[in-house]
């Protein structure tokens, strides 16, 4: 968990931590991760393990639907 967690609808701002680079079926797809703190060792090694798991899933998904083109966790962009 990146912050507390707010009810449905909720706006709030904060600030961009980090940014990691995602590819989708050969589309550049950039995530931005935002948090009210730094993020840790332990919370930037979860972010990168969804991340990855995440790309299975969306190529799974991508060859059901006859789709071409990587999909990948392509690193930390910034943060």
């Amino acid at each position: 968990m990146l912050g507390r967690r707010l009810p449905a609808g909720a706006e709030v701002e904060l600030a961009v931590v980090a940014i990691v680079g995602f590819v989708d079926v050969g589309q550049d797809d950039p995530k931005v991760i935002f948090s009210d703190s730094p993020l840790t060792r332990a919370q930037r090694g979860g972010i990168e393990l969804f991340f990855r798991v995440y790309a299975l899933g969306k190529r799974a998904l991508a060859a059901a639907r006859g789709l071409s083109g990587a999909t990948r966790f392509d690193g930390w962009r910034a943060g």
